[in-house]
């Protein structure tokens, strides 16, 4: 985390999230939030499905 310069004040800004196989590892760091920008409806939907439920309200996937 240092080496990146993140931490629990940081919100990290995905594009192009797909399943969430990097978005995970950001929530586990104990990021604030990530704000995850995927443009296929169904991954989105998939994002908030799946990690929403388990990031205590730390990602917002949106769908552009």
């Amino acid at each position: 985390m240092s080496r990146c310069g993140v931490g629990p004040a940081t919100t990290a800004f995905e594009i192009g999230p797909g399943t969430g196989q990097a978005t995970r590892p950001l929530l586990d760091l104990g990021l604030s939030s990530v704000v995850a920008i995927e443009p296929d409806e169904r991954l989105a939907v998939f994002l908030s499905d799946n990690l929403g439920r388990t990031s205590g309200g730390r990602l917002k996937a949106l769908r552009c």
